[in-house]
């Protein structure tokens, strides 16, 4: 597995959305994944590639202000879950931090208000990865319970 900088905004795109199309479940909104299909484009994107080429896994970060990358999207193939590859991707987020000279990672997700198993265990990754919560958040939808999640950089060394 080989992980590498995504720098074609359209390749970012389609990668995206093959993923979107693999995980239903975690994705299921038509108008937001419209939204992440175009928004990785503008976003610094990892990707997590097989023996074959092909993109299993994809990470698009942001960098806010000169002090914090938020993780904005994420996913990896459900066929290739549970086999390392969000953590070679949260390694690369980790080390742009690094590069950038970030104080902070965030993330949003769905909060454990959700009754969603897929959410639970998405919270549970960023949980193992030192993310912890930060802030609740509905915004404007109370359907949509959503938590801020925060990882304080430890400039001292990049991840491996």
């Amino acid at each position: 597995m080989i992980v590498r900088a995504i720098t074609s905004p359209a390749e970012a795109s389609q990668v995206c959305a093959r993923l979107i199309a693999l995980l239903p479940d975690w994705f299921g909104i038509p108008e937001s994944n419209s939204a992440y299909v175009a928004g990785v484009a503008d976003c610094i994107c990892h990707g997590a590639y097989d023996a074959s080429g092909t993109c299993v896994g994809l990470i698009a970060l942001r960098q806010h202000f000169t002090t914090t990358l938020e993780v904005w999207w994420m996913a990896v193939d459900p066929g290739r879950h549970r086999q390392g590859i969000g953590t070679k991707l949260m390694a690369a987020a980790h080390n742009e931090a690094f590069r950038f000279g970030c104080d902070d990672m965030v993330l949003m997700t769905l909060g454990a208000e959700s009754d969603d198993p897929g959410y639970e265990r998405t919270r549970r990754f960023y949980l193992h990865h030192g993310f912890r919560p930060l802030v609740k958040d509905h915004m404007g939808d109370p359907e949509t319970p959503l938590i801020w999640m925060i990882h304080h950089i430890n400039r001292n060394k990049a991840a491996g």
